[in-house]
Parts: structure tokens; sequence; C-alpha cells
């Protein structure tokens, strides 16, 4: 997810025009051997049933509530997911997932202003 989703920002200015598609998840797969990954699982239609099984509302189980739609075959990471952190004393805490990521900090100070807000 951290590889995708700088790809999700303008370059010119910043700002989040869509959010992960297949597309963008299906990139880093290609330089992977199919004895890896078969052609199968490297379509379109099979990344976008991955992404929407995941999907907060989605009816699958396990449904691993990953992923927040915001438009059709556009999604953003669930607000709600929380990244353990260890700090240099060996000490734990939680951050949000936007926060860790840089979502939130990205979307309120980009020159122009995404499409859709998280958060």
């Amino acid at each position: 997810m951290i590889v995708v989703l700088p790809e999700c920002y303008a370059v010119t200015h910043g700002a989040r025009v869509v959010g992960v598609t297949a597309d963008a998840v299906a990139a880093p797969f290609e330089h992977l051997p199919f004895s890896l990954l078969s052609a199968e699982r490297r379509r379109r239609p099979y990344l976008n049933a991955l992404l929407a099984r995941a999907e907060i509302g989605s009816a699958y189980l396990p449904s691993r509530k990953l992923w927040l739609r915001e438009r059709r075959g556009e999604y953003v990471p669930n607000p709600a997911l929380a990244v353990r952190e260890v700090d240099e004393r060996g000490e734990e805490s939680w951050r949000p997932i936007l926060e860790h990521l840089g979502v939130e900090l990205r979307e309120r100070h980009v020159a122009v202003p995404a499409r859709s807000a998280v958060g």
C-alpha cells in the first residue's frame, strides 16, 4: 500500500486525483515471474474483486475491511485502521493509518484540493 499510495497524487500539485485502483495495485506484479503469480491473478477484474471483497461494507466473509470506496473502482485505506509502531526506547503505540501514510497531511496542504477527501 505504501508503494501504491504516492501514485495517487498528481506530480504537479500533490493533490490526490484518484484513489487506489486495480491498475495501481497490478503495476508491481508485472515484474514477478508467472511461477509466483499466474496470468489470471494479474488481470484487472480479479484485482477489482479483491479490492471489493476487502471493502468496509462488504458482505464477503472473512472481509478484511481494509478499504473505503470513494468512487467506482477507487479506494482509500480504511480510516479506522491503525499501525503498531515501536519507538527508539522499545515502547509500542498505535498510530492511525492515514496519519502514518501522510494522507490527511497531504490533503490538507495541497495546492489543489482532492476530488474527495478522507478522514
